[in-house]
């Protein structure tokens, strides 16, 4: 686990949840990685934050998108946005609602990784790690 830890940490991640417990637990989780945090409570601010990033010195190295976000824009649609920015981006797509929604081909979307809430510590860890070590790999394919 340490060696997962410490390719996760000096990541800068963007944080995207409706969910204001969500990200703040995600936020403490990741900031003991030792991980800069940011949040957005949609898709719209996602992705005028990841947008601000990009063109700044310092841009997010990972995103982990909510699928579904009530009266915002959600994560598949956010990633198509992010895509447009940085068509080299990774991401990682989280819900409780994958039973709902076909995403058995997440990568298709352009995601390197799938999170189903509730998640443990260790599984975000290996999904960051997963998102981070094979982006490459699912990009050329």
């Amino acid at each position: 686990m340490c060696e997962k830890k410490n390719t996760i940490s000096s990541q800068r991640v963007l944080v995207m949840d409706d969910d204001h417990n969500i990200q703040n637990i995600l936020s403490k989780v990741l900031r003991r990685m030792d991980c800069e945090v940011d949040c957005a409570d949609a898709g719209e601010e996602a992705l005028e934050k990841y947008r601000k990033s990009f063109k700044s010195s310092k841009p997010y190295d990972l995103v982990i998108l909510d699928l579904i976000v009530p009266n915002g824009m959600g994560g598949l649609q956010t990633m198509v946005g992010l895509k447009e920015i940085n068509p080299d981006v990774k991401a990682i797509i989280s819900s409780g609602y994958f039973q709902e929604q076909d995403l058995t081909s997440y990568k298709e979307y352009g995601f390197s990784s799938l999170l189903n809430k509730p998640y443990t510590i260790d599984e975000l860890i290996s999904s960051i790690s997963e998102c981070l070590a094979n982006n490459a790999d699912y990009l050329a394919k």
